[in-house]
């Protein structure tokens, strides 16, 4: 065997036996802040970023040269004139206050109202109108700020400025004050007054110190006490209760801001450079990773509900990553290990130093504190497979063998065929196992190697199995998972009574995932978990199976059904490694899955699986992931989601979040953009959202956190959004949002109720507009009618009576009594025919009822004028009335009916019937005369006006006639 460690002599292993003490006696304290850098590129209105606030949403406000902007982890939203702002603060109600060349502002963090609240005076020569510098808002909601002379106190309720003199003279800049509350909620201060506090029953200022350079201040809440920067760089704390001001560091520069951190470190700034000073442990170091040459430092601003720092500076914000974040990556630099190689394998020497085996054979120390490697040891062609330190003694498993590493001593072989696992056992015997061998055992304490069963289960027990990896538990049992088709690939050697014994014989067969198991460990209650091929089984101390979970039904969370390794930690959590992301089942079995999505360095998970207290170190190639357990449960991540911004038609649009929204017909193309505002990398959130009445499944869409519509209809709507954790599990606080479309106007109820009145309007007008007209035409038949009754009627008659005087006066064998004769018969038939003309224009005969009235009493004149018998039936006619060229037609059908009955049929009976049935009037006619053959062509003109009369009224005629048989009509005429 082959191995390289650079001139691996007894001086090189005592240096490497050195670097390992080091590991376990050292404590090293290192910064190791990492800073994003966010600046005008995304989207920063200036990269001069002068004041840092957060509202209670979770919004960050910042003010810049050009102004203020909202920003929401996503996008800025500029609010006000773009102008630099003179001081931003947020007060506890939730109302920003800024000031800047105008004069002193609010606007409300919700509504998003904005107000002009005290109007500069650019007018006069008093400079000290213009400037409210350094605002500070106290419990009592009213507005700190200073100028070149003063201490300002606005009280909003009561829309009154209040001056307190700090300067009888001009100084160059108006910040002339910084201001800080105590624990009781008092109003302190440090100016060129000192150090002092604001009396609220005499309304002054009341000086502590008399120290003109202070020049910054903050309280510490955990012992109620003051630091203090001044203008010399010193920092000290004051004792309120004991009055004492002690200096406690120096710096090189004026310190002009001071704050603590969640984590009770205090943050202080000066002009270039930034500090942090842990005060538990007692030490300051400056934070410079991120530094670069003439940055100023305007503005800090530690989060107290997150472990984040924001840093405003004159090239940008920046933003400390959260030290506490889910996952972290760890990669090695190149000029350790500038070759892939995978992490196959930790170590944990002591808290915060690890070893790591790699595929290439290198051994690499890491600490954690430093993040720095130091390569021990590189076998050449092996696969480092496992690693244990024991007694300052290293021991690695590999494809190639087992080796020892012994200070003083050269690298020794202990095995030579492949080891896939080695164990300790209380006994301080190595426990060694190699694939298709027996499993060897060396005891340490007299470095010889003993067996120590006295038969095994069957002769063939190591041949034919495949044992992958062992765990040792404190009942003294060596448990193997591997390949076991016999045993269905769990046994155990119990080391009371030195026997092997295979699961299968106490447990059902279904109750195994499969006969292959890769991984075994402990969990916290000292239950056994084993993780194979189909899933994972966890067992008691007996062996018994207690629990089964199948890769193949929670697809595709075990996409390809493979779990390669698998522990628990504290919180009853199992965590699997899987071909496609690290698995995570809870104790009520809630399940989740962590992939390059939410920070991992790789999916493939079957390596280097080491579980701490609080972390689980993952192997990767060149590099590993540490996932943070006491994170695990995310619930500082599960934000409330929230609408940062509505855009419609592309544009901004800022609305009162604490009134409905409601768009017009116009603004049916909107864009809503939500955040949960966690800050985190914008590849970290992705979101899906669904909309009642237009898509009702989720729809995913990805990392953009902007949902888009087009062309909305009128009418309301419920609009559902969620975002995926940093765990990558769809939060359950979905964000319901209701929105209203109003209706154009031609879609309002009013309008279509006065486009119904309309159309009625239409409609009874133009009814009215017919009967008007049907009444003008029913006058001027009645005016025709009673016109040529009176005036041609009278002179027909008074025609007559004349010829009928003439006639008297000459006798028949006068010349011209013929003419008398014929003066007075045409007088009679014109008579005839006006009456019918009357008859037929006059509108009070228009009934169906007034005509067979005529009718019948015509034909009944004539038929019994003949001598034939006649009958008449008439049914159901009504009041029904019908127009006039209908009439006439109805009324010389009837006559030709008649007419050609007298003069062809020579019948001795006549019948006509009529009946209104169904809209429908129905005349039948017969006679019982000699009757003709209807298929044979007549030129009769009475018969062909019967028929083209009824067509005209599109109406239908049937004759049935025969000769010898009578004739008889049956008329159908539609009355509509």
């Amino acid at each position: 065997m082959e191995y390289k460690d650079y001139k691996m002599n007894k001086s090189s292993l005592n240096y490497f036996f050195t670097l390992i003490l080091l590991v376990f006696f050292c404590d090293i304290y290192a910064q190791n802040l990492v800073f994003e850098k966010i600046s005008t590129k995304n989207g920063l209105s200036s990269n001069n970023v002068l004041s840092i606030s957060k509202d209670s949403q979770g919004y960050l406000w910042l003010a810049t040269n050009l102004g203020i902007s909202r920003y929401d982890g996503y996008q800025f939203q500029q609010f006000g004139s773009l102008s630099t702002p003179k001081g931003l603060t947020i007060s506890k109600k939730g109302k920003l206050w800024f000031s800047n060349e105008k004069g002193l502002w609010s606007l409300n963090t919700k509504s998003l109202l904005l107000e002009l609240k005290i109007a500069n005076q650019l007018t006069d020569d008093n400079p000290d109108n213009d400037h409210y510098n350094e605002i500070f808002v106290d419990e009592k909601e009213r507005v700190w700020s200073t100028d070149f002379h003063h201490i300002k106190c606005y009280d909003a309720k009561q829309n009154r400025l209040t001056y307190f003199q700090i300067l009888k003279k001009n100084q160059q800049n108006p910040s002339i004050a910084k201001f800080s509350v105590d624990h009781e909620g008092k109003l302190w201060s440090v100016s060129p007054m000192g150090l002092c506090q604001f009396d609220e029953q005499k309304k002054r200022w009341i000086r502590f110190l008399k120290d003109k350079s202070f020049n910054s201040l903050t309280f510490n809440k955990a012992n109620s006490t003051f630091w203090i920067g001044n203008r010399e760089g010193e920092l000290g704390e004051f004792d309120i209760k004991k009055k004492i001001f002690q200096v406690k560091y120096k710096i090189d520069e004026p310190i002009e801001q001071i704050q603590f951190s969640r984590t009770n470190d205090l943050i202080c700034i000066s002009r270039n450079h930034l500090f942090r000073l842990n005060v538990i442990k007692n030490q300051i170091e400056e934070i410079d990773r991120f530094i670069e040459e003439g940055i100023i430092f305007n503005k800090i601003f530690a989060d107290s509900d997150k472990n984040e720092l924001w840093v405003g500076t004159n090239e940008g914000l920046f933003k400390q990553e959260n030290e506490n974040q889910l996952i972290k990556q760890v990669q090695i630099s190149k000029e350790v290990l500038d070759y892939p190689a995978i992490i196959r394998c930790f170590e944990s020497v002591n808290e915060g130093n690890y070893l790591l085996g790699m595929s290439s054979g290198d051994i690499l120390q890491w600490n954690k504190s430093t993040n720095d490697f130091v390569k021990i040891i590189q076998l050449f062609g092996c696969d480092i497979k496992a690693i244990k330190t024991v007694n300052k003694r290293l021991y690695v498993a590999s494809n190639k063998g087992l080796f020892e590493i012994k200070k003083g001593e050269k690298l020794k072989k202990l095995v030579s065929q492949e080891v896939n696992s080695i164990e300790l056992d209380e006994y301080n015997r190595l426990w060694i196992l190699s694939p298709n061998e027996p499993i060897k055992v060396l005891d340490l304490s007299k470095n010889t190697f003993i067996e120590l069963w006295k038969k095994l289960p069957y002769p063939t027990f190591f041949k034919e199995n495949l044992f992958h990896r062992l765990c040792y538990t404190q009942d003294q049992k060596m448990w193997i998972a591997g390949w076991i088709p016999s045993g269905f690939g769990i046994a155990y050697f119990d080391l009371k009574t030195n026997e092997f014994k295979e699961l299968s014989s106490i447990n059902e067969h279904k109750k195994f995932i499969g006969d292959y198991y890769l991984d075994v460990s402990v969990s916290p209650k000292h239950e056994l978990l084993f993780s194979g091929y189909g899933g994972y089984n966890r067992l008691n101390t007996n062996g018994l199976i207690t629990e089964e979970v199948h890769a193949e039904d929670l697809k595709p969370i075990f996409a390809d059904g493979q779990c390669f390794a698998i522990e628990e930690d504290l919180n009853e959590n199992t965590w699997i490694g899987t071909a496609e992301g690290l698995v995570r089942i809870t104790k009520d079995k809630r399940i989740s899955r962590f992939t390059q999505f939410d920070g991992l360095l790789n999916n493939d998970i079957r390596n280097g699986f080491l579980m701490l207290t609080n972390e689980l170190l993952i192997g990767h190639k060149n590099g590993f992931s540490i996932f943070n357990l006491k994170n695990a449960n995310l619930e500082q991540y599960k934000n409330q989601l929230k609408l940062s911004q509505i855009a419609i038609l592309g544009s901004e649009k800022k609305v009162n979040l604490d009134q409905s929204l409601v768009f017009t017909r116009k603004q049916n193309n909107l864009s809503f953009a939500f955040s949960p505002l966690n800050f985190e990398n914008q590849a970290k959130n992705k979101y899906r959202y669904r909309m009642t009445g237009i898509n009702e499944k989720w729809i995913e869409n990805g990392v953009n956190p902007t949902v888009t519509f087009s062309n909305l209809e009128q009418g309301n709507y419920v609009l559902e959004v969620q975002y995926a954790e940093v765990a990558g599990n769809w939060n359950t606080n979905t964000r319901i949002l209701k929105f209203e479309i109003l209706p154009a106007w031609y879609e309002t109820i009013w309008f279509k109720i006065v486009l119904i009145l309309m159309i009625i309007g239409v409609v009874y007008a133009l009814y009215w507009y017919r009967i008007s007209e049907f009444k003008k035409l029913q006058l001027m038949r009645n005016r025709i009618s009673s016109d040529l009754h009176d005036e041609i009627g009278a002179s027909l008659s008074s025609i007559g009576i004349l010829g009928d005087l003439i006639k008297k006066k000459l006798t028949e064998n006068h010349s011209g009594y013929s003419f008398a004769e014929m003066i007075t018969d045409e007088a009679k038939q014109a008579g005839t025919a006006i009456d019918y003309i009357i008859w037929n224009v006059n509108p009070q005969f228009d009934s169906l009822e007034s005509l067979f009235t005529r009718i019948n009493s015509e034909a009944a004149e004539l038929i019994e004028a003949k001598e034939i018998q006649y009958e008449f039936e008439a049914y159901s006619l009504g009041n029904r009335s019908m127009s006039m060229d209908k009439k006439r037609n109805i009324y010389l059908i009837c006559k030709e009916l008649i007419n050609n009955a007298l003069k062809h049929s020579e019948c001795s009976k006549i019948v006509l019937y009529c009946q209104v049935n169904f809209n429908y009037l129905e005349i039948n006619f017969s006679d019982n005369g000699k009757g003709f053959n209807v298929d044979l062509e007549t030129n009769r003109n009475g018969l062909k006006n019967i028929q083209s009369r009824t067509k005209e009224l599109k109406g239908t005629c049937k004759i049935n006639s025969a000769e010898g048989q009578g004739t008889k009509y049956e008329i159908r005429i539609p009355l509509r």
